[in-house]
């Protein structure tokens, strides 16, 4: 198994597979559904929370990070497959074809497709992150709250 510190060069190192992405994708899923349990905050103590938030923005903003370059890769491989077919079809095509008609086709082609497909995965998961990290900045700035109102005596605040 890859830790995710290494899902990007896994990806990265095999440029034509679009099973290495998925793998990365399985993974990051999983990741994002523990992510979402840590933003429970019942019978949690404040403090201790408070403290624990910086390390958990940091982990899931560096897995965050890594979506993204996934992202740019597969984003990359689909142009590269797209100007590929488009190259074919203006060159190599028994007629001419208009720019515009050769890029329909060249997008149509199943490779382009399946590529086009792992990117809106990749894109979906990536969304899925970004809202993780805004419940976190949701819950710090709740957490802020309630410290104000102890600072101004309201002890029994809670989350």
């Amino acid at each position: 198994m890859v830790s995710w510190s290494k899902w990007y060069h896994h990806v990265l190192g095999n440029p034509d597979s679009i099973d290495a992405v998925i793998e990365a994708c399985t993974w990051y899923e999983r990741e994002i559904e523990e992510a979402v349990k840590e933003l429970e905050t019942d019978g949690v103590n404040i403090e201790a929370l408070e403290l624990k938030i910086p390390g958990l923005l940091a982990h899931r903003f560096n897995q965050l990070q890594e979506i993204e370059g996934i992202f740019k890769v597969v984003e990359h491989r689909e142009d590269i497959l797209k100007s590929k077919h488009f190259r074919n079809f203006t060159e190599h095509y028994a007629r001419t074809l208009s720019d515009r008609t050769a890029e329909k086709y060249a997008e149509g082609m199943t490779d382009v497709n399946e590529w086009r497909a792992c990117r809106l995965h990749v894109s979906h998961i990536r969304n899925l992150y970004l809202g993780y990290m805004k419940g976190l900045e949701s819950l710090n700035f709740r957490i802020s709250d309630v410290v104000k109102l102890r600072i101004a005596g309201i002890e029994d605040s809670t989350l």
